[in-house]
């Protein structure tokens, strides 16, 4: 067999092999923890956006049986689906409870099993010293790491991506043909994980027709039913619906756009890199003391340089070994080719494709890098030529240069989680995580975290009785985002609960919600609970929200008050479409009592256009926003055949009352921009220290 781990084909005695035996599962049960804190801890401070919210809830109607979805996640950027498998698998965890930690929790310890298999794989092909350092280095790899910490189609793409190439190797490999029944079956759940995964499809073409393996038909068709049978929901959707999402997919798939000048290039320069740029767009907010960054710059650098050289020596391998016709030779021969095959052909097909391409379509390679660069460190610490006191040192060093790696990454990852405990909320800059010269349509999102966002919603139902109901038209703030982000968490507290008190009685009552670090909280809640940097406030608002109406007039039209049709509505208004160029005219009023508040109201609108407040007026007087908040979020956006992923902003603008007189105070905002308006709401701001 063609010689990656010498330690592997090394002669021993039946105490030696125990003792390796022994020493081997030690260190398998010690990187399967270090697999298991990484993904594990603090699992809480996940992000829940729409897909999360919209994941969670079919999974959990799937379990419950009241739904059997046929399409599963629509594809970004396109108005095709996948299929639903992703929705059964994820069904399989609310089967036992409907906390959405445990979606959460059943992505990380997929990855978790995906380590442990990752092991067992790269020590039948590749050796035991192998095996380690590639279960090791992606055991603590950041971006897999972030992967596998959300409810998220992606996540589970390395679980079964190596049992598709370990299923692969062997028919290639070990010319086993019963291996081909679980490639076919493999091939029909990763493409419904996500799209991308077609590139292993690729592969498993090239390497059939470069190899040619004897395989039995009988096992040809075991694997061809399995495939449709995991296939038969979308298949039966699709002969019902004129084929439409496979032509979708087929006008995508040929989509004759021409990459970004470079595109390949940057690519490639990306994934040798271990994505290193990417790694930029998760600290957003959050400094680390530049000797810190050094160390850590160092250590991945030379990770990286491990995967390249690893490359390097596959390919010399590959290359010296061509021609040799010993039956070890050849099924390493092929091991080998198949793993440049892995690395290679998805680079080839997502590298040449035009538009954004981002870090995590590459999600499929995992975990191939890592082989690669624990070739590399093995082959170092095992040179034939150097004597056997040198291969010794060189041994303890590659030792003590991968759990250099390994622990700075797992510290920054337990790091990082503290640092999100105490901000309360992820900051990414998304420019950072595209791979090529392309700009990102996304510039940078904000997004509250599962465990803060389950606390809120928690406090909100159990101690102020708020329902699904309550929270569309009484809980303010623009902290919470959208109400379909949190209706199912109120759902499942509110079930949780019980049935004792019943959901907030008094229709005065308002709930504010906003980013307070410090104890000093709500000063105008009547009750308030703090919620780390967050804080939960009750009280009775100064807005009158029955006395509100809304406006869509042409810029034209805007001083001619007379031919304004007015219409009544409830804040907060959801759904509201306006024609492009159209502007809104809100008003109402507010009632200012001397000696309280409000000094302040907010403005908090969540659109798909950028937004402006053209005039804001109390009394026919104008007023200036005196602090305005931006961010941008993913949305589900409607399109003339259905809905699909987009990108929203939200504004929260405050207006200062201080200067104006107690009594009824009428309000005339007008506002620009925006096609759609997801959500807009006006309410007492919190007050300012």
């Amino acid at each position: 067999m063609i010689p990656i781990d010498a330690s592997a084909s090394a002669p021993r005695s039946p105490t030696s092999a125990r003792h390796s035996a022994r020493r081997e599962r030690l260190v398998l049960a010690g990187i399967l923890c270090v697999t298991a804190v990484a993904r594990l801890y603090r699992l809480d401070l996940t992000w829940f956006f729409q897909d999360q919210a919209r994941d969670v809830s079919i999974a959990s109607s799937i379990a419950a049986g009241h739904a059997f979805p046929l399409l599963g996640p629509r594809i970004g950027w396109t108005v095709a689906y996948l299929g639903p498998l992703y929705y059964y698998l994820l069904a399989i965890p609310f089967a036992l409870a409907s906390d959405p930690l445990v979606g959460v929790a059943f992505v990380a310890l997929s990855n978790v099993a995906a380590t442990w298999l990752l092991y067992r794989f790269a020590s039948e092909y590749f050796g035991a010293s192998v095996a380690a350092y590639a279960a090791a280095f992606f055991a603590v790899f950041p971006l897999a790491i972030f992967s596998s910490r959300l409810v998220w189609h992606t996540g589970l793409l390395p679980l079964f991506t190596i049992l598709f190439m370990r299923a692969l190797f062997a028919v290639i490999a070990k010319e086993d043909s019963k291996s081909v029944i679980a490639v076919l079956a493999l091939l029909a759940v990763l493409p419904q994980l996500h799209l991308t995964a077609a590139g292993l499809a690729a592969v498993a073409v090239v390497a059939f027709v470069a190899f040619r393996p004897a395989v039995r038909g009988v096992h040809l068709a075991i694997g061809a039913g399995i495939f449709l049978l995991l296939y038969s929901p979308y298949i039966a959707y699709e002969l019902s619906h004129d084929l439409e999402n496979t032509r979708e997919l087929a006008y995508f798939a040929l989509d004759r756009s021409l990459p970004t000048r470079g595109a390949f290039l940057a690519v490639l320069g990306n994934v040798l890199a271990l994505y290193r740029p990417a790694l930029g767009g998760f600290i957003a907010e959050l400094t680390w003391p530049p000797s810190l960054v050094a160390v850590l710059s160092a250590l991945y650098r030379i990770e990286a340089s491990l995967f390249a050289i690893g490359i390097i020596l596959a390919g010399y391998r590959l290359l010296r070994h061509w021609r040799e016709r010993d039956k070890d030779d050849i099924r390493g021969r092929r091991s080998l080719g198949l793993l440049l095959l892995w690395l290679g052909l998805p680079l080839l097909l997502f590298g040449s494709r035009g538009g954004v391409i981002w870090w995590y379509y590459f999600d499929l390679l995992y975990p191939v890098q890592f082989i690669f660069a624990a070739i590399a460190l093995s082959s170092i610490s095992s040179a034939a030529f150097l004597g056997s006191s040198a291969r010794a040192w060189l041994s303890r060093a590659s030792l003590c240069l991968a759990l250099a790696i390994v622990l700075s990454q797992v510290g920054v990852q337990l790091a990082f989680q503290q640092r999100l405990a105490r901000h309360g909320e992820t900051t990414l800059n998304v420019q950072s995580f595209v791979v090529t010269p392309a700009a990102s349509p996304i510039g940078t999102l904000t997004s509250l975290s599962l465990g803060h966002r389950r606390g809120i919603l928690r406090a909100l139902v159990d101690e102020f009785g708020v329902d699904t109901d309550t929270l569309r038209r009484r809980v303010h703030g623009a902290v919470l985002g959208l109400p379909a982000e949190s209706n199912y968490l109120v759902r499942h507290f509110a079930a949780k609960r019980g049935t004792p008190r019943a959901t907030a009685t008094d229709p005065d009552m308002h709930y504010r919600v906003a980013r307070r670090e410090g104890t000093g909280s709500d000063r105008h809640a009547l009750r308030a609970r703090q919620i780390g940097p967050y804080v939960v406030g009750e009280y009775r608002p100064h807005v009158d929200y029955r006395s509100w109406a809304y406006a869509v007039v042409s810029r034209e039209a805007l001083d001619d008050r007379a031919g304004q049709e007015w219409k009544t509505v409830e804040l907060p208004i959801h759904d509201l479409n306006l024609r492009k160029g159209r502007v809104l005219l809100l008003k109402g009023t507010v009632d200012l009592v001397a000696g309280e508040g409000p000094a302040r109201i907010a403005v908090d609108l969540t659109v798909d256009a950028p937004v402006e407040i053209l005039r804001a007026q109390v009394h026919g007087r104008p007023l200036s926003p005196s602090e305005t908040l931006a961010w941008q979020v993913p949305l589900m956006l409607p399109t003339p055949s259905g809905w699909m992923m987009g990108l929203g902003r939200t504004t929260e603008s405050v207006l200062d009352l201080k200067a104006v007189a107690p009594g009824r105070a009428p309000v005339l905002i007008e506002i620009s921009g925006p096609e759609l308006i997801l959500k807009l709401d006006v309410y007492d701001a919190d007050p300012a220290d």
